[in-house]
């Protein structure tokens, strides 16, 4: 497939998975979901680090869908979840 800007979704996902985590927890890009679910199962790496929201969970989720359609469609997508989370 065309790789297009559904990908950065992805890649956006796998940076924000990595600062909450603190650690990397894949190897290669597509191991991104099962390492959210990992992160997700075990917590941050150091104890004094937050944790992730579940609404962040699952806009992360999202991000993380094979199907490109599937995925948020731009970071204005995102933007409305990320401020919700932060109020």
């Amino acid at each position: 497939r065309q790789v297009d800007h559904r990908s950065d979704m992805w890649s956006w996902a796998l940076c924000m998975l990595h600062m909450f985590a603190g650690r990397i927890l894949w190897k290669i890009g597509p191991e991104g979901g099962p390492a959210l679910e990992k992160y997700l199962a075990e917590g941050p790496a150091q104890p004094d680090m937050p944790v992730m929201p579940a609404e962040l969970a699952d806009l992360l989720r999202r991000c993380f869908r094979d199907n490109p359609d599937e995925r948020p469609a731009d970071m204005m997508a995102c933007s409305a979840v990320l401020s919700a989370v932060y109020q």
